[in-house]
């Protein structure tokens, strides 16, 4: 199972539940509380917060063997053969220390379609700015409905840049 597969799965359990995805752990969030998390450096590890109240989330069953699978799945299996930031634009003058000075498209966290949103490039790895390439084709589907439409689509296709992988960051 891949990550993307995994993160759809979850979501699709309740809107309550996120996923931080990093280097070390693909986490699940319910109600801005850790839950569980699926090691991401060794395969067949993934652990619970607390077990007597993972019963109580929504759907733990299912969320259990998304999250069996997932630890299942070999590591050089799990990640989706590409990954893009859609770059609208980038501002390297001095910026003030906690503002963001790259604006890309991201997805909206409450499932309502895409925003664009001020960045830094700490937070181009971050899995509401990553897009797979179905959901860039999606993308590109929403921002040509847009007014002015297929000119921001081909703003947001050349601004189509692959994810910097973490590998190797220590």
């Amino acid at each position: 199972m891949k990550y993307s597969e995994a993160t759809k799965l979850i979501k699709g359990l309740s809107k309550k539940y996120s996923i931080n995805n990093d280097k070390s752990a693909f986490g699940i969030i319910y109600k801005s509380m850790p839950v569980t998390w699926v090691d991401n450096q060794q395969q067949f590890i993934f652990r619970v917060v607390d077990a007597s109240e993972f019963n109580e989330l929504p759907y733990s069953h299912k969320l259990w063997m998304i999250l069996a699978e997932l630890a299942m799945t070999p590591l050089d299996k799990r990640k989706d053969e590409h990954k893009w930031n859609v770059i609208i634009g980038n501002d390297d003058s001095e910026v003030e220390v906690g503002f963001g000075s790259i604006i890309a498209w991201k997805k909206d966290s409450l499932g309502h379609g895409y925003l664009l949103s001020l960045n830094d490039s700490d937070s181009l790895t971050n899995d509401e700015v990553v897009f797979t390439d179905e959901e860039f084709s999606a993308l590109i589907k929403y921002i040509k409905k847009l007014p002015d439409g297929e000119w921001q689509a081909k703003v947001a296709e050349h601004g189509k840049t692959e994810v910097k992988s973490e590998e190797g960051d220590d």
